[in-house]
């Protein structure tokens, strides 16, 4: 669980999950966005 909205949990799709922030482009007054994303090996 990473947090809770109104009394829900709110928990990450996997394990080992990071939170990525979007550039400030997308963003709009009184709007949060936080994205999910997993780490993987570039080959």
């Amino acid at each position: 669980m990473i947090g809770d909205n109104d009394g829900e949990p709110v928990a990450t799709p996997y394990d080992d999950c990071v939170l990525v922030m979007p550039s400030t482009r997308q963003a709009r007054a009184g709007v949060t966005v936080v994205r999910f994303a997993r780490r993987t090996l570039l080959r």
